[in-house]
């Protein structure tokens, strides 16, 4: 599988996340391949105003391939603080920048995660030195985008849903607007990767491909991240992993939901969903790594509470901000992944 960016060809690394704790029976593994029917794909690609003619290459090209159905342009139109980039100077910036370096002995006690990735958020150097300003409050702004440009394509899914059914693609591909995919290349390596894996049902196996992986040092939770923007891509069962509504104030815990109860049953029926994946997913938000749980309200989902803490604290509000937003936008789609899925 190969990605194009920046002129220079890179090998994907094609790595999957699986949900902690969640086994298949001998039973539910196939031992033939999956029909390789013509997938469904939908493009979120992050961009500026300022770059419009690099998204309507994007369209023009791979953008157009008979498996894409649809095409998002994110830029500053869909920033829920769209005055962000015009409000913010240079010395907010830094002072942002100050704010999330520094080393807080609340954030130490309350957000252990939080409290050791922070130190990694920095404005990065050659913005640092742009004689114009101006250029690192539109980066610093543009952090949230990815986040607002996953959640135009999930508003979309569930305006078209049938049925109760949301209207999902096979794979959802989220990169910069100065990225270029071969898709038929693209979808081949995900078919091999499915085979590999002996996958049959997406729903049973969700999983995540990125073109650049960042691991960190081991510690006590382990944490990579998909890093720049040569694309991370999504596939239906990820989707629906991330947004089924979850029930934390009454979740039974399931530990041996794989051997009580088939995993054929536990996706029929919406109700042991949504109980097998709170049983799965609460403990990680009880655990409030990042400051997310008070944010929390049964009957959201994982992108719910993502997009909710991604926009709950305004950076044109940073001088009365509590946690704040102290994440690159990589980061966002790792964080979540903490003792809840892993890559």
């Amino acid at each position: 599988m190969l990605l194009l960016r920046s002129r220079k060809i890179l090998a994907v690394i094609v790595l999957c996340i699986v949900f902690k704790n969640f086994k298949l029976q001998d039973a539910e593994r196939v031992s033939v391949a999956p029909k390789k029917q013509n997938p469904t794909i939908d493009i979120v690609s992050i961009g500026s105003k300022t770059k419009y003619e690099f998204q309507r290459a994007q369209h023009a090209t791979f953008g157009s391939h008979p498996f894409v159905r649809f095409f998002f342009n994110i830029t500053e139109d869909d920033d829920v603080e769209q005055d962000c980039s015009t409000r913010l100077q240079w010395t907010d910036a830094l002072q942002i920048s100050d704010f999330c370096r520094g080393r807080r002995k609340d954030i130490k006690e309350k957000y252990n995660l939080l409290h050791n990735i922070k130190g990694w958020f920095q404005i990065p150097h050659k913005l640092r030195r742009r004689a114009d300003k101006k250029g690192v409050a539109g980066w610093l702004c543009a952090q949230k985008r990815p986040m607002a440009g996953l959640w135009k394509a999930v508003q979309k899914y569930r305006e078209t849903s049938q049925d109760g059914q949301l209207n999902l693609p096979d794979y959802l591909m989220i990169m910069d607007d100065d990225t270029y995919y071969n898709m038929n290349s693209v979808v081949e390596g995900l078919r091999e990767h499915e085979q590999q894996e002996q996958l049959s049902v997406y729903e049973l196996k969700p999983f995540v491909v990125a073109g650049c992986i960042i691991r960190f040092p081991p510690r006590p939770w382990q944490w990579s991240i998909p890093y720049g923007g040569w694309g991370t891509i999504f596939s239906k069962g990820a989707l629906q992993a991330m947004l089924q509504p979850l029930n934390c104030s009454a979740t039974v815990a399931l530990r041996n939901a794989t051997t009580t109860t088939t995993a054929g049953s536990l996706y029929r029926s919406p109700d042991k969903k949504t109980e097998y994946y709170s049983s799965i997913l609460c403990p990680s938000i009880q655990n409030d790594l990042l400051g997310e749980r008070k944010l929390f309200q049964d009957g959201m989902s994982l992108t719910d509470l993502m997009y909710r803490y991604v926009m709950h604290e305004p950076y044109t509000n940073y001088a009365n901000w509590d946690v704040g937003f102290c994440l690159h936008s990589d980061w966002v789609w790792a964080c979540k992944c903490i003792n809840t899925v892993k890559f």
